[in-house]
């Protein structure tokens, strides 16, 4: 054995209670003073002889300290503040390993002993039948047998212990996830591998996590459709803190195409709304949606592909919340039936723009990029102001006409704000520049003024909404090989005096695919407008190729008195259709009243009732576009039972008139 010196003190506590005796006995100790102690400048103190790392500070609350609170106190212990937690009592030999080495911990207390290990507890008597302390004042080992449990004669100090050959101090990492724009990741859960648990993202794209020192392994970022560089990080035998340990990221963009309103037998527009929605969907798979990034809702009972699903608002709200949630941006474009700050979802159903601002304002809480919303329908622009995103997100509102106007759907809905802007976005065109250009489209062909708000205050048409919509992308914007139609000049204006004729040309019109159809779509000056009403039929004349470029028709129609505006189309071999321009346009003034007496039931405008109305009639119930119908029908006097429809009562009447029973 090795030569150890030993000293002797005695010691006694008394009881201020009488009726339990207080023993205290002192025993002899060994010198520890070879042992080799380093402070660590943290706080603790590591005995490397034995092992053993040390609490630097002596504990004491203030008041007498007993074990039971002692050992918790140890046991929740974490020293340094980010490191150690396997904190303990120690053992009285442990605490006499610290006689002779006092300098190490300056704070040492002399007045009392400090709280060992071992103590043994009578549940029956509430009290200690035996507990070790040790005194520093020349050292002294203290056992105090009956201790009563309460006794303020008995108070102690702490200094607890480790065992610095386990592993256990805690190691922090953490950094942030975001995308090429600095937008953050939130929600990624990160898998930490070998049993090292999770962590999630904040609202700012930062995680941390802890684990044990010297953990190894790989950790994994997930969130839906996220890529992720690095798709892992792999640790070897952690025994730092590992900050900065970052992630980028690519979020999919994702779409939701509602088609609303349905086939219902009234919905004349039906149509046109399926014929731009599916227009849209090809836009954009054309531009690089994947079909599993579109979420098509359509109204149509008999559903049918690309469709996913029927639209109703249940269905919108679960696309925008959950199935949207892993995007990186988000587009919506909706059209159909539109009010004041509604949308016919389907024949039964109204979607408030209340409820889609609240759906929009818990999404964005969660996905990095924007919200775009396109919205063609009556009265769209109504939308806007009662979508305001939340503070510090962008969403961009298309609408395509103002509140308190209709919209044009007409031509089978080839002649719209949606058609145009479609046809542009497929062909590679910038967001932006597609909207400005359906936008001055409308405005040629109908008072029908379209919106864009991208700033957030509500208020479209500003120069921040410019910029902000300049930024958006759809897709890849391919430029597609395919060309637009282009018109070069159309016949000017003229005036009528004495006759209901004129002759409408136009000139150069080119098209390196060929030109499958050239038209003119003519506004009278005696149309009736509803701003819940949309405007799906406009008298046309077919253009006939003449040589040289040219084509030309003979229109007969201009037999009421006012001005007559109109626009010229073409279209390709390829369906691409010339984008509208001033150029385009041309007027007709008639400055006599030719219109004859309108008769009832003459819903085709041709100024006779037969059978031709009765197919219209028939149509119109059906749900189907009819083939022709006079645009000023509401204001013209054909209707039967003034209600400003055509119905069965309409159909019921020409039928009579054809039979001769009228």
């Amino acid at each position: 054995m090795s030569k150890q010196n030993f000293h002797f003190k005695s010691l006694f506590c008394k009881s201020m209670y009488l009726s339990i005796a207080l023993i205290c006995v002192a025993f002899l100790y060994p010198d520890f003073s070879f042992a080799a102690f380093v402070d660590n400048g943290d706080g603790t103190v590591t005995d490397s002889s034995a092992n053993l790392m040390w609490q630097k500070a002596t504990f004491n609350d203030g008041q007498s300290m007993f074990s039971v609170s002692a050992t918790s106190y140890c046991k929740n212990l974490v020293l340094p503040a980010t490191g150690y937690t396997d904190w303990r009592l120690p053992t009285i030999d442990e605490l006499k390993s610290l006689i002779g080495n006092i300098s190490s911990f300056p704070d040492t207390k002399t007045d009392q002993g400090y709280w060992s290990s071992l103590f043994t507890w009578d549940p029956l008597h509430a009290a200690y039948v035996t507990c070790y302390l040790l005194g520093f004042n020349d050292g002294q080992t203290i056992s105090c047998t009956n201790a009563e449990y309460a006794d303020p004669y008995c108070p102690s100090y702490i200094r607890c212990v480790r065992n610095a050959g386990l592993p256990t101090r805690i190691i922090n990492l953490s950094g942030n996830i975001r995308d090429s724009s600095n937008n953050p990741g939130i929600g990624v859960t990160l898998t930490f591998g070998n049993n090292g648990g999770t962590a999630t993202t904040d609202s700012s794209g930062f995680y941390t996590k802890t684990v044990n020192s010297g953990w190894s392994g790989t950790v994994t970022p997930s969130k839906g459709n996220y890529k992720f560089t690095p798709p892992s990080s792999s640790y070897s035998n952690l025994t730092s803190d590992m900050p900065a340990q970052n992630y980028d990221f690519v979020a999919s963009n994702k779409a939701i195409i509602v088609a609303g309103g349905g086939n219902y037998s009234t919905n004349a527009l039906w149509n046109a709304t399926k014929l731009n929605t599916d227009h849209a969907y090809n836009a954009l798979v054309y531009q690089g949606y994947k079909p599993e990034n579109i979420n098509y809702l359509s109204a149509d009972s008999n559903l049918t592909s690309p469709a996913d699903g029927f639209a109703t608002n249940a269905a919108f709200r679960d696309a925008i919340l959950s199935w949207a949630s892993d995007a990186g941006d988000l587009l919506i474009y909706m059209a159909d039936h539109g009010g004041n700050g509604t949308f016919r979802m389907n024949e039964n159903e109204i979607l408030l723009a209340s409820q889609l601002d609240g759906w929009l304002d818990t999404l964005q809480q969660t996905i990095p990029g924007n919200v775009t919303l396109v919205y063609d329908a009556c009265e769209s622009g109504s939308f806007i102001g009662l979508l305001i995103p939340p503070t510090g997100k962008k969403r961009i509102i298309a609408a395509s006409a103002s509140a308190g106007e209709n919209a044009i759907f007409a031509s089978d809905g080839t002649l719209s704000f949606s058609w145009l802007f479609w046809s542009q976005i497929y062909g590679g065109l910038p967001f932006y520049q597609t909207f400005l250009n359906a936008q001055n489209s409308m405005s040629l062909i109908n008072p029908q003024n379209s919106l864009i708000e991208a700033d957030g205050d509500g208020i479209p048409g500003q120069k921040a909404d410019s910029e902000i919509a300049a930024t958006v992308r759809i897709g890849d914007q391919n430029i597609s090989a395919d060309d637009f139609p282009t018109i070069e000049s159309v016949s000017p204006s003229q005036t009528l005096t004495d006759k209901t004729s004129a002759l409408i040309y136009a000139e150069n019109v080119r098209d390196s695919n060929g030109i499958k159809k050239v038209w003119a779509v003519i506004n009278p000056p005696n149309i009736a407008y509803s701003p819940d009403t949309p405007l799906i039929s406009l008298p046309t004349a077919v253009m006939y190729h003449v040589g040289n470029n040219r084509y030309e028709t003979l229109y007969e129609g201009f037999t009421a008195k006012g001005i007559y505006r109109i626009a010229i189309f073409a279209t390709d071999n390829k369906d691409f259709t010339s984008i509208p321009e001033q150029k385009h346009i041309t007027t007709v003034t008639q400055t006599q009243d030719f219109s004859p007496s309108v008769k009832k039931g003459d819903i085709s405008g041709d100024n006779q009732v037969n059978l031709a109305d009765v197919i219209s009639g028939l149509q119109i119930l059906s749900g189907i576009t009819p083939s022709q119908i006079r645009c000023d029908y509401v204001t013209s006097g054909a209707d039967v039972n003034g209600d400003s429809r055509v119905g069965l009562q309409e159909v019921i009447y020409i039928l009579q008139g054809v039979a001769g029973l009228r």
